[in-house]
């Protein structure tokens, strides 16, 4: 990601992504959005992404019990 000095949006839905994964997202100051749906980050992990870029916003796995509107 260090290649991509614009890289604004990252979707990354459906991915084996984890918490250890974000740790090198939190480096990309640039992002502005992320998508984590259907991803193995736990809540914890969304939280510490979201102290890392403020102003970016993050979407991470609903909470237990809520259900998506897409599949």
């Amino acid at each position: 990601l260090a290649g991509l000095p614009r890289l604004t949006h990252l979707w990354l839905d459906g991915s084996s992504v984890t918490d250890a994964g974000l740790v090198h997202l939190a480096r990309v100051k640039t992002l502005t959005e992320v998508t984590l749906w259907k991803t193995k980050v736990t809540r914890a992990g969304v939280e510490r992404l979201r102290t890392a870029l403020l102003g970016c916003l993050v979407i991470g796995p609903p909470p237990p019990g809520l259900v998506p509107l897409y599949k």
